[in-house]
């Protein structure tokens, strides 16, 4: 949270040239789900989306497109980015049975980048492997 208050406070004056552009912050499946022994994660991550959601409404008078992407678990060299030894109270498991890969939720940022994304803005886009459905 703190990241993202003082990004955008240093950057404020650059949103007002009006040149556009997009902002992607990064949640967690936790601000929707919770997970045991981190609901300090579980309100950061909350924190995070609601951020988003407003700055969106803030920025879109300077034309600034703000959204947030929440990737699953995802596999990586270190392995997997949650502790899959303390399972999760749902039993919750991705439809597709298997971890996400890093270049998923970064192609999905890349194209929230991109003008072909113009009209999103103010979401909340999961991107894991049908762990979690809103």
């Amino acid at each position: 949270m703190r990241g993202g208050f003082s990004l955008h406070s240093c950057s404020s004056p650059a949103y007002k040239s009006g040149w556009g552009g997009a902002i992607i912050n990064m949640g967690g499946v936790s601000a929707h789900q919770g997970h045991v022994e981190s609901c300090h994660v579980t309100a950061a991550k909350a924190g995070v989306i609601g951020f988003s959601k407003g700055l969106a409404v803030e920025l879109a008078p300077f034309g600034i497109r703000v959204n947030c992407v929440v990737p699953g678990n995802i596999k990586t060299e270190q392995g997997t980015s949650r502790d899959t030894r303390i399972p999760h109270p749902s039993g919750s498991k991705p439809l597709w049975g298997r971890e996400g890969n890093p270049k998923e939720p970064a192609s999905m940022i890349r194209y929230l980048c991109t003008s072909e994304a113009s009209d999103i803005t103010g979401q909340t886009i999961h991107v894991n492997c049908g762990l979690y459905l809103p």
